[in-house]
């Protein structure tokens, strides 16, 4: 899912100075310069890298590349990490806004906005339902 959404970030424009940009180069610049690194790098599973501390673990403590295998347990302190992910979700405030300026656009009216806002509500509760268990 989440690597789904890094490749949607490329297509879908932002917000500057209260002005939507969509023009592809600046939205891949802007992205890459903003929440891209931290996207790739939450998108992995704790569990990867977990597997890729313990396979590089050397059993000999005098080799230079000894890597004590209790540093997984600080790995797994970085867990935590995949909240401050779901805090991002957290900016749905931007999207019911941008659903405002599109029912206006597409001349909705007032009962679908609400019935959309209600079902990116319910969307966004499952979602995070999911992501506690």
């Amino acid at each position: 899912f989440f690597i789904a959404e890094i490749l949607l970030n490329f297509l879908v424009g932002f917000m500057e100075k209260g002005e939507y940009k969509d023009d592809f180069r600046k939205t891949v610049s802007h992205y890459l310069r903003t929440g891209f690194f931290f996207d790739l790098v939450t998108s992995v599973p704790v569990s990867y890298y977990e597997y890729a501390l313990y396979k590089s673990c050397r059993k000999d403590s005098s080799h230079k590349d000894y890597v004590p295998a209790s540093f997984g347990r600080v790995l797994r302190s970085l867990k935590p990490l995949r909240i401050a992910r779901l805090l991002k979700t957290l900016k749905f405030g931007k999207v019911l806004d941008l659903l405002a300026v599109a029912g206006e656009y597409f001349r909705l009216p007032p009962f679908a906005l609400r019935m959309i806002k209600t079902m990116l509500f319910i969307c966004l509760l499952v979602h995070v339902s999911a992501c506690c268990f």
